[in-house]
């Protein structure tokens, strides 16, 4: 069982495997998901975020799986993914 660190770059793959359809669609959109996606990454791999870092990111993100839950559901579940697994991490 993957922890949830793996959970994350699963998650994280999962998105960028649908960046394409994602520029076809919204190409402003793909370019933000893009700077979130890089976020993310970054404070897994790298030192805490501040406060203000983590409720921003989750913030857009949250913000994104509503945009894209309707239209788009397997990229809003991903999204979601990454999500539940900051949270978990305590990211």
């Amino acid at each position: 069982m993957p922890d949830e660190r793996e959970k994350l770059r699963e998650a994280l793959d999962q998105v960028q495997g649908q960046l394409d359809e994602v520029r076809r669609r919204d190409p402003q959109f793909a370019k933000n998901l893009e700077a979130m996606m890089g976020a993310a990454r970054t404070a897994l791999d790298g030192p805490p975020l501040r406060g203000e870092e983590h409720g921003s990111l989750m913030r857009r993100l949250g913000d994104s799986v509503h945009k894209y839950e309707q239209s788009h559901p397997k990229l809003a579940a991903a999204l979601g993914g990454i999500v539940d697994a900051l949270a978990e991490i305590g990211i």
